[in-house]
């Protein structure tokens, strides 16, 4: 399945939508794509090992309570 349609349907579902999604890609111009279509973050591949780190954090204190 690809990526698009895994995150088309977590964000229809109203059980999944809540869910944060990072979009990691080899093609830049789908960043618009992926984050108007709910994706919480982007990151073209291939990226540093501080790239992915900033990134997750990004996710970390997204997902942090209060």
């Amino acid at each position: 399945m690809l990526g698009w349609t895994v995150l088309n349907q977590l964000k229809l579902d109203p059980s999944t939508r809540h869910i944060p999604v990072q979009i990691i890609t080899v093609a830049d111009e789908d960043r618009n794509h992926g984050l108007a279509h709910g994706a919480f973050s982007y990151l073209v591949k291939s990226p540093t090992s501080d790239s992915m780190e900033a990134a997750l954090d990004r996710l970390k204190h997204f997902t942090a309570p209060g």
